[in-house]
């Protein structure tokens, strides 16, 4: 196998070093460069002779004017074949989703991994354990977490009365006011004022928002 190269954007010199050290484990695993902003990162990882096969990114660069999500996010554009792996003491659920979504492959968590993290680049090279991506155990609590709390559409649906519930349903059905008011049995402009409010409550302006937002399966 030939050595698996790496990059390493992080602003903190002594992080810097705990990485190379980890790195020096193995010895099929070579540095190719460090670099403690993004700014310099962008400019001289794309030169570079051998493209690194995994750039390690921290996603808080201090003194930098992109984040670590803005440089991942540039270098792609350039190195569409490098994967990424982020390392950071960042674990705000938002920064991990983002970083996930504009294309890292892994996410470990610095505190988690040092004695691990040239088994973990190992891993992640040849596809990850099982075809799963690595992931410290703190992080993936918070993704496991994320899918089992109630979305925002859910919690505003839970705000609907019996009867609202019943007149958004029909709604979403393409019924008009007077076909779902001869349903219910009540006046067309009792149907008008739940409908006020039903929108009201789910924070949409009109019958078309909250078909497109809330009217889906139902």
């Amino acid at each position: 196998m030939n050595n698996i190269t790496v990059s390493i954007v992080e602003d903190e010199n002594h992080f810097q070093m705990q990485i190379l050290k980890a790195l020096e484990k193995t010895p099929a695993i070579e540095c190719l460069s460090i670099h403690s902003t993004s700014e310099d990162a962008l400019e001289k990882i794309p030169r570079l002779k051998v493209h690194p096969d995994i750039i390690i990114m921290d996603l808080i660069l201090k003194g930098s004017r992109k984040d670590g999500i803005g440089c991942m996010f540039g270098l792609r554009l350039e190195l569409p074949k490098t994967k990424y792996l982020i390392l950071t003491n960042e674990t705000d659920e938002s920064k991990i989703f983002k970083a996930l979504k504009y294309g890292a492959g892994a996410y470990i968590d610095k505190g988690e991994i040092y004695k691990d993290l040239s088994d973990i680049i190992i891993e992640f090279y040849n596809g990850g354990k099982d075809g799963c991506a690595p992931m410290s155990p703190g992080i993936a609590q918070k993704v496991v977490s994320s899918f089992h709390s109630p979305t925002k559409s859910l919690k505003l649906l839970e705000k609907l009365s019996e009867i609202e519930n019943r007149i958004l349903g029909s709604l979403s059905k393409g019924k008009m006011y007077k076909e779902i008011a001869g349903e219910l049995g009540i006046p067309v402009t009792s149907i008008k004022y739940h409908c006020h409010q039903i929108y009201k409550k789910l924070e949409v302006n009109s019958r078309a928002e909250a078909e497109k937002e809330f009217g889906s399966g139902r």
